[in-house]
């Protein structure tokens, strides 16, 4: 009985000691996993946007022919595509412009919407290419977007002028841009 009994206070103290020497979850190992759910979730928005043909890009650069880099308000400096309309903005929230506002705004339709998809090991991407008719001309605009939402865009005139927006697009309804009324 003394063995017995022994033998059950042997055991109890084994399985407390056992559940107090587990690891802990290892951070590190947690915050990758948190890392790789969020790129998961943003490469999916971004091909639904793409697809959808529905977004808008903010610009946080302004990059022309010359290779003049500018830092600028992605409130007022955009790309926005809906679906079948499309609006180009430059603008600037220090001055006097086209209408008082700063701003250019080129409102037009969308035509020729194309976009592939570019796969590799570790990165994902998208070359999007569409044509906006507006009353003022025709605008080529050229767009890679990266799975996780980031976009280089260059949008060619009828002129020899060029104009690279450089930014993060994102879904229409969440997008916190200011849009001036189009100038023709």
């Amino acid at each position: 009985m003394k063995t017995l009994l022994f033998g059950m206070i042997f055991m109890i103290m084994a399985v407390v000691s056992y559940s107090q020497t587990e690891k802990p979850v290892d951070k590190k190992v947690e915050r990758k996993a948190q890392k790789d759910k969020e790129r998961e979730w943003m490469a999916m928005v971004t091909k639904t946007m793409i697809e959808d043909h529905r977004f808008v890009l903010e610009a946080d650069y302004l990059d022309n022919k010359t290779g003049s880099r500018i830092l600028v308000n992605s409130m007022v400096n955009f790309i926005i595509v809906d679906s079948t309309t499309s609006t180009i903005q430059l603008g600037s929230t220090s001055g006097a412009g086209f209408g008082g506002t700063g701003m250019l705004t080129v409102e037009g339709k969308v035509n020729n919407y194309t976009f592939k998809k570019t796969e590799k090991k570790h990165f994902n991407a998208y070359y999007v290419s569409f044509v906006v008719f507006a009353s003022v001309g025709s605008y080529n605009v050229s767009m890679y977007i990266t799975d996780d939402g980031q976009a280089d865009a260059t949008v060619q005139g009828n002129t020899s002028g060029q104009f690279s927006f450089s930014g993060k697009i994102f879904p229409l309804s969440i997008s916190r841009v200011y849009k001036g009324q189009p100038r023709y």
